[in-house]
């Protein structure tokens, strides 16, 4: 086992709950509509009451898409660097980049009610680069934790 990678029970819970998460991606991304058209309406009202309480007028919709972007990517980030080797995990961002391109990709060649976006190629790398960085704190926790002794 390579210095930094997760034991083999880690490795094998990373990657289930990697196939999960793609599994649930792929629903959200391929669905033949926004999934966020459901709650753009109660978004907008929310965003409304917190305009008219003080709240800045960037704070907005596309604020809030773009950081659901950001967030849901982190997992990818974060679970595939866990399973690549300690020299290859840099590549993670990389990944995600050409991944999100070809989601975006789909959308437009195959969802009429969809549309690519580049803003979403953007902010889904920068969630999986977040990811990413987790990762490598988590594993360098993980391998300076020193045993307790008594």
């Amino acid at each position: 086992m390579q210095r930094g990678t997760p034991p083999e029970r880690g490795r094998l819970t990373a990657a289930t709950l990697l196939a999960v998460y793609i599994l649930a991606l792929a629903l959200v991304v391929l669905w033949p509509t926004p999934m966020d058209a459901v709650a753009n309406g109660l978004v907008q009202h929310v965003l409304s009451a917190l305009h008219r309480a003080g709240a800045p007028v960037w704070f907005d919709y596309n604020l809030i898409e773009s950081g659901a972007n950001v967030v849901m990517f982190v997992p990818l980030g974060f679970l595939t660097a866990l399973l690549l080797p300690a020299g290859w995990r840099w590549l993670t961002p990389a990944g995600a980049l050409v991944f999100s391109a070809a989601i975006e990709w789909c959308q437009q060649a195959f969802l009429p009610g969809r549309h690519a976006s580049l803003q979403d190629v953007w902010v889904n790398t920068l969630g999986a680069a977040i990811g990413t960085v987790l990762a490598y704190a988590w594993l360098e926790h993980r391998r300076n934790r020193r045993p307790v002794t008594r």
